[in-house]
């Protein structure tokens, strides 16, 4: 019986974001996460907002522990290889985790991953869920941002302003939120609430859902915030960095 293993590291450890330094930096601060959870190997997905879903090989090794994926747009990563961690370097979006037996799959859950521009276009659930059987299936979603702080840029994302033009109205209105009093951008701010997006994709198909909601923009470590997140970074509320967290996830 395998059991899912997942973490996601902040500013204690560093800023994870591969184009603000070099490999070495990078390598460095992945040491740290690596001591501390220590899989056979961790795999470094080049995340991006598509629906992608590439399947797992070790073709761009940087040491005997870390490799990258060449392909620099993916939305996810689909192992079927215990004791193999997949990361994403993200900065508020939240990371989605499916699991049937040795298969796992480590999804991008960025909002234009889960609703397409085109209406015509399957988000990435759908996708990643034809390689499962849903009702065999679990799924664990942590290290994103919360409806509290989110504020969507709506020139481009009107479908949140107008739910009609989404390919899933019903599911979208349900998600609707407003920001609080804590968001960088002040309240009342209209929101969507991902986890609430996540969920409600994947309990439609019977999917067995288990979350982390805390917020990767307002969550504190004493004084200090607990992750990067690029929302506060956009307010200018968190120095003159643009930092990414390292989410991983694996089997063991």
């Amino acid at each position: 019986m395998v059991t899912l293993k997942h973490g996601i590291f902040g500013y204690e450890f560093g800023n994870f974001r591969p184009t603000h330094q070099s490999r070495r930096e990078l390598l460095e601060k992945i040491n740290k996460v690596f001591s501390e959870t220590r899989p056979a190997l961790i795999y470094g997905l080049k995340a991006n907002f598509t629906t992608h879903i590439d399947v797992f090989k070790d073709d761009e090794p940087w040491n005997m522990w870390f490799s990258r994926s060449k392909d620099d747009a993916d939305g996810g990563i689909l192992i079927n290889k215990p004791n193999v961690a997949i990361a994403i370097f993200n900065g508020d979006c939240p990371v989605i985790c499916l699991h049937e037996d040795q298969k796992l799959a480590v999804l991008h859950g960025g909002y234009r991953c889960l609703v397409r521009a085109n209406r015509d276009e399957l988000g990435i659930l759908e996708l990643a869920l034809q390689h499962f059987k849903p009702s065999r299936t679990k799924a664990y979603v942590f290290g994103g941002i919360g409806s509290c702080c989110w504020v969507p840029e709506y020139d481009d994302k009107p479908e949140i302003l107008k739910p009609e033009l989404s390919r899933r109205p019903d599911l979208l209105k349900k998600s609707l939120s407003m920001t609080t009093a804590i968001c960088p951008f002040g309240a009342d701010k209209v929101s969507v609430d991902l986890y609430e997006l996540i969920k409600l994709q994947l309990e439609e198909h019977s999917v067995e859902v288990t979350m982390n909601k805390t917020c990767t923009c307002c969550a504190m470590n004493g004084p200090w915030y607990k992750y990067w997140s690029h929302t506060r970074f956009q307010a200018g509320k968190q120095e003159k960095l643009d930092g990414r967290n390292m989410a991983i996830a694996w089997l063991e």
